[in-house]
C-alpha cells in the first residue's frame, strides 16, 4: 500500500478552479505550485480521476452548460410565443368571419333606416302641405307608402335584370 497523500481531492478541485481563473494550463507542475505539496504525477492522476468522475468541470464546460440552459429557455419561450401567435391568428380569423357575416346585416339595417326616414319625411311634407282630416291623412299616407314601395320594387327589379342579364318587356 502506498503512502498517504499529502493533499485532498478538494485541494485539487480548488487548485483547478484557481488555475482556470488565472487562465493557466492545468498540468502536474502547475497543480504542485498551486497546492504546495504532493508530486506532480500524483496530483495530475487525482485531477484526471476527478475529471472522469465528473467531480471537476472545466470553465469552458460550465460556460457551455450555461449557454445550453439559456438556449433551452429561449427555445421554450419561442415555443410559448408561437403558441400565442397561433391562438391570436385563430381568434383574428374568427373575428374576420364574424365581421364579414355581420356587415351585410348592418348594411341592410342602415338601408331600412334610410327607407323609414325617407317615408317619414315624405309623409310629414305631404301632411304639412294639405289640410286633411285624419281619415284623409291615413288614406293619403297609405297611397304614398304604396307608391314608394312600388317604386322600390321597380328599382329592385331593374337591378336584378341588370345583374342577371334579364331584359324587361
Amino acid at each position: 500500500m502506498g503512502r498517504k497523500l499529502a493533499f485532498t481531492e478538494f485541494d485539487v478541485i480548488k487548485a483547478v478552479s484557481e488555475l482556470e481563473a488565472g487562465d493557466k494550463k492545468i498540468n502536474g507542475t502547475n497543480l504542485r505550485l498551486n497546492i504546495g505539496v504532493g508530486s506532480p504525477k500524483s496530483l495530475f492522476e487525482t485531477y484526471t480521476r476527478l475529471l472522469a468522475k465528473g467531480d471537476i468541470k472545466h470553465k469552458d464546460d460550465l460556460e457551455k452548460v450555461q449557454l445550453e440552459v439559456q438556449l433551452e429557455a429561449q427555445l421554450e419561450a419561442m415555443s410559448v410565443l408561437e403558441d400565442k401567435v397561433q391562438s391570436l391568428t385563430s381568434e383574428i380569423t374568427v373575428l374576420r368571419k364574424l365581421i364579414n357575416e355581420t356587415l351585410p346585416c348592418l348594411n341592410a339595417v342602415q338601408e331600412e333606416s334610410m327607407v323609414h326616414d325617407s317615408l317619414h319625411k315624405k309623409l310629414k311634407e305631404f301632411i304639412s302641405e294639405q289640410e286633411l282630416t285624419s281619415s284623409e291623412i291615413l288614406s293619403s299616407g297609405i297611397n304614398v307608402i304604396q307608391k314608394y314601395l312600388d317604386d322600390q320594387a321597380d328599382d329592385n327589379q331593374r337591378k336584378l335584370d341588370i345583374r342577371y342579364g334579364h331584359r324587361g318587356s
